[in-house]
């Protein structure tokens, strides 16, 4: 069977299926994986807005689409409305339709105090995004560029614990997570204690770093604020959706874009101009820094191309606002017109202030405001300004029209294609913001490594199923230490898929596993890389795969486990999503694991993660370990080996029975149950038993076990699924 190999832009334009399940795995089924044809699917997030509304409505017929000049046939459309729509405890958003709100702290042209300030304004903002978006959290200076404190997350408790710690190591947990989802408050410290902590340090450190950008002048730091905010959009064009980075500065001299000149430089000016001594004129401070304008035009077409926003934030206050007294309106003017062209309307004048010297030009507020300007962004004149305009933001963005299209021809080198959509039908005076371009694919290994793992993050959050690699996952919860539940992970991955287009005798996997509570709060995670010999490993990897062995410490309670297994080299991934119930052993509830089908150890290549070492191994019958299988294949006729577990179970006589189920959930005769030998051990009971099949059509089915005793209220079920192959 050939299937389509869907390869989204702005993703990493790779492959791998992940299945992780609780009361047992879910399959892929392998004929589906015979061969592929790749294809590329492109996904163009649209908003349209009318007098600052979103223009509700719209069918695909109003859109019209081309890629590089030529008309392209709108294959898909979606309208995701995160106001009107059933969203609000659900995350499962088209990628493409996702917001991103990336609150960066800029610490190159800004005071600690003003920085300081502005946290208890970043808290609030927090609190009026939509539960759906993603927020992360970074700071920015010329000596380090992006310091990124949390990657994009929905959970709002770890965002703000890194807006209040600044990430400082000496205040945060933060461990070697690679992804940067998980932060934790250091153990053993008050939170009122901890507040004092982080405020103090927060100033030491933004001291130190305001210190350090007074070495370079203000030209220099502009330069390479424009260099940074640049790759800082190619990053996030990495991620699918709308991306909006809210920048919170002081600003610089905007003279450095547009130029001006106080009094006296204008008089010196007039008098080289009638003395014909034109050589004699600063040109740079009467039009502008040349390398500054074209560094930051460059820096706002990156921005459009990569559907990245820019909203600029004056954390002065008004403090160093000044208007020109021959042009009184011209300041005002220059924020109205840039939030007016994006349907924005000033909720706010501007405080009007004059320097000494006569300063005659624009202040650096102005320099925020040209920054912004082309993005598509807003500039926000103070954080009251921005508390009062980030609704009319959020409303304004709220809805997302995606539209898809398959280019007929593309090649796999990376070069850029530009996108452009039309309205048809809308009503007049309709404004249509989309992204402007996007990157055919290129090979992964030439991707920065700080970009696939903020793709990596982004897949873990986005929790939808997908890939190319046949995979299967295996996760049962069992005592650990003190009855603290552990849940042990069993990955397999198809090896031929895995190694599917690799090149070199060396082959890089890596694991990603992450734990969600019921608040979508990230709680614990695994993570492990395998590397072997290939060409060593070939006839084993053609026969099977890989499987990785982890593990998850998790309080009871309900949970999402995400994970993902990509090929290093290749890209190739992918990743699964399911909700587990660990249950609380301490409680002596009786708890019925899911049966369990052992296979030859010898099958598969074997990897055990760094955090299994201490571990007991979780799979026993009686006294001998075993190796379950994520995939159970049972045959059609004939019996299989099953080991079922259980503890706090009553004594007594128990009563088991089994039933398959087919895909559809109805019952399936012809199986049957036999209970061969017990193991029980002083609250752990093992059983061994055989299930007998017959006259199974190919296809996946359900085996639901029940344990029934005198004793018992209620019986107790655990299932998990197996396949019966042609």
């Amino acid at each position: 069977m050939k299937r389509s190999l869907i390869l989204r832009t702005a993703v990493l334009f790779s492959a791998l299926l992940i299945t992780l399940m609780t009361t047992g795995p879910a399959f892929a089924q392998q004929s589906e994986f015979q061969d592929s044809t790749e294809v590329v699917l492109v996904e163009v997030p649209v908003t349209v807005t009318k007098g600052g509304e979103p223009l509700r409505e719209l069918s695909a017929s109003n859109f019209e689409l081309s890629d590089n000049g030529k008309k392209q046939k709108i294959i898909g459309f979606e309208a995701v409305d995160l106001k009107f729509g059933d969203l609000e405890g659900d995350a499962r958003l088209p990628a493409a339709a996702r917001r991103h709100f990336l609150l960066l702290f800029d610490l190159a042209f800004t005071r600690p105090e003003a920085i300081i300030r502005a946290r208890e304004t970043a808290r609030e903002i927090l609190d009026q995004l939509h539960p759906t978006d993603l927020v992360a959290v970074g700071s920015y200076s010329s000596v380090r560029g992006l310091i990124t404190v949390i990657g994009f997350t929905g959970d709002r408790r770890q965002a703000e614990l890194a807006v209040d710690s600044f990430g400082l190591p000496e205040l945060l947990e933060q461990e070697d997570d690679p992804l940067g989802l998980i932060l934790g408050q250091r153990a053993g410290t008050d939170p009122e204690e901890w507040q004092a902590l982080a405020d103090q340090k927060v100033r030491e450190i933004l001291l130190r770093a305001n210190a350090a950008e007074q070495v370079n002048d203000q030209k220099t730091r502009a330069l390479t604020l424009s260099r940074n905010l640049e790759g800082i959009s190619d990053m996030l064009g990495q991620i699918d959706g709308r991306k909006h980075l809210l920048y919170l500065s002081e600003g610089f001299d905007s003279r450095l874009l547009t130029g001006g000149q106080n009094v006296a430089e204008a008089q010196a000016t007039n008098r080289a101009s009638e003395s014909g001594e034109l050589w004699d004129v600063n040109s740079e401070n009467r039009f502008g820094n040349t390398q500054v304008q074209n560094l930051t035009s460059g820096m706002q077409a990156t921005f459009r191309r990569n559907d990245c926003v820019l909203h600029t934030v004056d954390l002065s206050g008004g403090r160093r606002q000044t208007r020109d007294r021959r042009n009184p309106e011209s300041y005002e003017d220059a924020i109205n017109l840039q939030n007016s062209a994006v349907g924005i309307t000033s909720v706010e004048n501007a405080e009007q202030a004059s320097t000494a010297d006569g300063f005659a030009g624009r202040s650096n507020e102005s320099g925020l405001v040209n920054l912004s300007r082309n993005t598509g962004g807003m500039h926000f004149r103070n954080l009251k300004h921005l508390q009062e305009g980030l609704e009319g933001l959020l409303e304004r963005h709220s809805l997302t029209y995606v539209l898809s299209f398959q280019p007929s021809k593309i090649n796999f080198d990376g070069a850029e294609h530009q996108l452009k959509v039309k309205l048809k039908g809308a009503p007049r005076g309709s404004r249509l913001l989309h992204r402007k371009a996007y990157n055919a694919p290129k090979p992964y290994i030439e991707i920065p490594v700080r970009d696939r793992r903020m793709n990596a993050a982004e897949l873990i959050l986005g929790g939808q199923d997908g890939g190319g690699v046949a995979t299967d996952v295996l996760a049962v919860a069992v005592p650990g230490a003190g009855d603290q539940p552990l849940v042990p992970l069993l990955v397999e991955a198809n090896g031929a898929d895995l190694l599917a287009g690799h090149e070199g005798v060396r082959a890089d996997v890596e694991l990603y596993a992450y734990a969600f509570d019921s608040e979508g709060q990230a709680v614990d995670y695994a993570t492990q890389t395998l590397t072997f010999n290939a060409e060593a490993a070939a006839t084993q990897m053609r026969r099977s795969g890989v499987k990785f062995w982890s593990y998850l410490e998790l309080s009871p309670g309900e949970y999402s486990i995400r994970a993902l297994v990509r090929n290093v080299s290749t890209g190739t991934h992918g990743i699964r999503e399911l909700s587990i119930r660990v249950p609380d052993f301490a409680q002596e509830e009786g708890i019925l694991a899911p049966p369990l089908f052992p296979e030859p150890s010898q099958k598969w290549l074997h990897a055990r993660a760094k955090n299994g070492g201490d571990v007991p191994y979780p799979y026993m019958m009686g006294t001998q370990r075993f190796v379950p299988a994520a995939r159970p294949i049972v045959p059609a006729e004939g019996s299989s080996t099953i080991c079922l577990t259980g503890w706090n179970l009553p004594g007594g006589e128990l009563e088991i029975e089994a039933r398959v189920l087919a895909a559809d959930g109805e019952p399936v005769p012809g199986t049957r149950l036999e209970i061969e030998r017990d193991y029980p051990d002083d609250g752990r009971y093992s059983m061994v038993a055989r299930l007998q099949t017959s006259g199974l059509e190919p296809g996946i089915y359900n085996l639901v076990t029940s344990a029934r005793g005198d004793e018992m209220a209620e019986a107790l079920e655990s299932s998990i699924h197996f396949v019966v192959e042609n």
